[in-house]
């Protein structure tokens, strides 16, 4: 069932937030601006390179802090945090369920687990669905030169994950903005170079290039919004609660 989880992120006492392969921290940046309140947050990423853009990001907030440090084996005790979260980067692991069930280690008993993630099936429009083309491209180039990246998941696989956690009252909701112009000039002035830097990087593999000048005529048809994602909040069980 879909619920209105934004709206539940507007009355969550977030506490303490930790956010895993946070990157530029653009969506620890979205929680901490839409949380009624948190006391201090912390972004891990493996890539020390991420570490400018966040601290870009959050320059204005000392209350928020970048780590170096891989998810699947966290340097924090058990039940640190009040809130963890994960975003757009499930397909981007190679063990995901191992750095869930880190995740819920680290966050206490009652507390929120948040996972943001595009998927692939559902309703989605043609430009939406050049997305979707794109990243399953992109994809598949990656894997062959050795880079952990995976096709996105269908909305139920996301599901799947916080219910095999045995995560409970999970509220969901999903988010598209197709408000923007798909064929805008910006579009394509934006995504044209990033194909062909991957049609490049495809080279010696002409079905992939194919498939790459296949996706730039459908882009340059139907044009481009982000897919779908889900945005799922749920509560770690709290066995004092029962």
């Amino acid at each position: 069932m879909t619920t209105n989880t934004t709206a539940t992120l507007e009355r969550l006492n977030a506490g303490k937030i930790l956010d895993v392969a946070t990157g530029a921290g653009n969506f620890l940046k979205f929680l901490t601006d839409t949380a009624m309140t948190f006391t201090e947050a912390i972004g891990i990423d493996f890539k020390e390179g991420a570490a400018a853009p966040f601290n870009e990001t959050f320059k204005d907030d000392p209350r928020v802090r970048f780590q170096v440090m891989q998810a699947e084996k966290m340097d924090y005790p058990d039940a640190a945090f009040d809130t963890v979260c994960i975003s757009n980067s499930l397909h981007h692991l190679e063990e995901p369920e191992l750095v869930l069930r880190e995740m819920l280690r680290v966050v206490r008993p009652g507390g929120t687990f948040i996972i943001s993630e595009m998927y692939r099936d559902g309703d989605q429009t043609p430009s939406q669905q050049t997305h979707i083309q794109l990243h399953h491209w992109w994809a598949d180039i990656d894997s062959t030169q050795g880079i952990i990246h995976k096709k996105t998941y269908t909305r139920q696989e996301l599901i799947d994950f916080a219910q095999n956690l045995g995560l409970e009252q999970i509220e969901t909701e999903d988010i598209a903005d197709l408000s923007d112009d798909p064929l805008a000039a910006e579009v394509f002035t934006e995504i044209d170079p990033i194909i062909e830097r991957y049609i490049e990087r495809a080279a010696g593999n002409e079905a992939l290039q194919k498939q790459g000048e296949q996706i730039r005529e459908h882009l340059h048809i139907v044009g481009f919004h982000n897919a779908t994602s889900l945005l799922l909040l749920a509560k770690k069980k709290d066995p004092l609660s029962d």
